[in-house]
């Protein structure tokens, strides 16, 4: 069966190059570019547009309709909105609005209890949003929309959030790509020539769309987790949709940074089926590395051979094949790096975000980030700016804590600059179920 994998993989890179004539005659002409984001209110994170509005320093209607603004000028380039709701949000807004002014509620009560109090924010379209598009992305489902909010959505929502628009995904929320016969093709912000990833992709769940378009993604056990552009939103998400769980989660419990662990591993080597890590994705782990270790980290490099197996463990699992390979049973490497206070840096996947249509033949590649989904550990998605191409790189942060999976938070700041664009990453969020 290993084999037999591997030769499939190591086929499908020789179609790759056979086909790299087609993908370039195709792609020749790049697309319009995304018109800038001159309005200061898309570039302030939820958090903090929160907190203007909860001040009055500006109101949530005003902060909807710029946001509503902004989607409507990037969707026709991007085709990322599936159904939006935006009249009843200007309404939510106003309400929100109306409730300040009254002085129904206080500046404390708030900051308490509705942390995204009047801020919009997106819904996947598997995920259930009454009233709109609830059809998992299938003409088998075409018309149908959801008869109520998520359990997701409303803890959104009862935090003060307002929902703007429910967002394309893969067909049934199985591809490596989000494409499909009922709503088309998701284009890459960065370059509408290639990939914006999938969201459910079995093998990298949040994480490699939030590669792919340069964001934070935290994607937590097997369920559902947020994506944002800044990793503080991150945090008081997670919060949020965590607000039912019964277990203490200690989010806000400081970790002594004296006593962190962090293992790293920037390749996976002589695996004849999958490429090797980008040279600038391979940078941005020592980059970050190195920082940890000027912080007082202790820092190692993983030695993993099992690794090497990912795709193979990944597939027999989903296949529900019982004897799978468990490299928790092993005696030596993986046992060695397990505690309270370790986490590993590891790549998501081994390029920015391909061409559309190649990641097909890249299938493979999956194994950096599938054996996470597969022993159900959590990991987060960090992006450390843009390469030489202009298409964000990064990688991914996950917890190695067994056996038990409570959550607690790691919060750094990696000051980080990329030399060539002097890029300063935002705020890295580590984060620690455990």
């Amino acid at each position: 069966m290993e084999w037999t994998l591997r030769f499939f993989a190591c086929l499908a890179n020789i179609f790759l190059v056979i086909l790299k004539p087609y993908f370039w005659i195709r792609d020749c002409k790049r697309p319009p570019k995304l018109p800038p984001a001159n309005n200061d209110l898309l570039n302030i994170s939820a958090v903090k547009l929160a907190k203007k509005i909860r001040h009055g320093e500006v109101s949530s209607e005003q902060v909807i309709k710029t946001y509503i603004e902004r989607i409507k000028k990037v969707n026709p380039l991007l085709n990322s909105v599936v159904e939006n709701r935006f009249e009843a949000a200007l309404i939510d807004a106003r309400q929100c609005d109306k409730m300040l002014a009254l002085h129904e509620v206080t500046i404390q009560q708030l900051e308490e209890q509705m942390p995204f109090f009047g801020v919009p924010f997106t819904v996947k379209e598997s995920c259930g949003l009454k009233g709109l598009s609830y059809t998992g992305c299938t003409t088998v489902r075409e018309g149908i929309k959801a008869n109520e909010d998520s359990l997701i959505v409303q803890s959104m929502k009862a935090a003060g959030a307002i929902p703007l628009c429910v967002t394309n995904t893969p067909e049934l929320c199985s591809g490596f790509e989000t494409a499909n016969l009922l709503y088309g093709v998701t284009c890459n912000p960065y370059d509408g020539r290639h990939s914006a990833g999938g969201s459910s992709d079995l093998s990298g769940s949040i994480r490699i769309p939030a590669l792919f378009n340069g964001i934070f993604g935290h994607k937590p056990t097997p369920v559902l987790g947020p994506m944002a552009r800044y990793a503080e939103d991150l945090h008081a998400a997670v919060k949020v949709m965590s607000s039912g769980c019964k277990v203490n989660l200690r989010l806000d419990e400081p970790v002594n940074l004296a006593k962190l662990k962090v293992f790293y591993l920037e390749n996976v080597e002589k695996n004849c089926g999958v490429k090797s890590v980008d040279g600038e994705i391979r940078n941005a782990i020592r980059r970050a590395v190195t920082h940890f270790e000027k912080l007082g980290a202790k820092v190692d490099k993983a030695i993993i051979p099992e690794l090497l197996e990912s795709s193979e463990i990944g597939i027999l699992k989903l296949l529900t094949i019982p004897d799978v390979p468990n490299i928790l049973i092993h005696p030596k490497d993986p046992k060695q790096m397990l505690g309270d206070d370790s986490v590993f840096i590891y790549p998501t996947f081994p390029t920015p975000a391909p061409r559309f249509g190649q990641i097909v033949l890249q299938t493979a590649a999956g194994m950096y980030s599938l054996l996470c989904n597969i022993l159900g550990l959590p990991a987060t998605e960090v992006p450390m700016g843009l390469n030489h191409q202009g298409l964000p790189i990064g990688f991914q942060v996950i917890i190695l804590l067994f056996p038990k999976i409570i959550t607690s938070i790691y919060k750094y700041l990696l000051l980080i600059r990329l030399s060539l664009h002097q890029i300063m990453t935002d705020f890295v969020w580590l984060w620690r179920w455990n």
